[in-house]
C-alpha cells in the first residue's frame, strides 16, 4: 500500500506574551555594618570607622551598575574605597611599620 498525502493552505499562530525578567546584583557589604576606610589606613595609618545607613544601586548609561553605600554622614562610597575593620587595622599597622622603618634608617645614617 502506498499512501500519499499533499496539503496546501496556511498555518498561522497567535498570541501575546510578558517578558519577565530579574536582575541579581550582588554587594559586599550590608545595611549596618561597621567598616574602614581602606585608602587613609594605607596611605596615612588613620582608621576611620564608619557605618553603611544605606545601599544604592546606580547605572550608567552604558547599563553597567555600580554599588554605592552612604554612611551615617550621608558620604557615599564604592565597594573599593571601604574594606572591613580588621583589614584596616592590617593597612595601618603595616604603614606604621614602613614608618618606623623609615625613622630608623635616618637616625642611623
Amino acid at each position: 500500500m502506498d499512501f500519499t498525502y499533499s496539503g496546501s493552505g496556511k498555518i498561522q499562530f497567535c498570541g501575546c506574551s510578558l517578558i519577565d525578567s530579574a536582575f541579581f546584583i550582588t554587594y559586599l557589604y550590608s545595611v549596618g555594618d561597621v567598616l574602614c576606610v581602606c585608602k587613609q589606613a594605607s596611605q596615612h595609618g588613620k582608621i576611620e570607622k564608619i557605618c553603611i545607613k544605606r545601599v544604592e544601586f546606580v547605572s550608567d548609561s552604558f547599563g553597567i551598575t555600580v554599588v554605592n553605600y552612604k554612611d551615617t554622614f550621608n558620604r557615599v562610597w564604592i565597594e573599593d574605597e571601604l574594606c572591613t575593620l580588621e583589614d584596616g587595622i592590617e593597612l595601618a599597622e603595616i604603614y606604621l611599620e614602613k614608618q618606623i622603618a623609615l625613622m630608623r634608617e635616618r637616625e642611623c645614617c
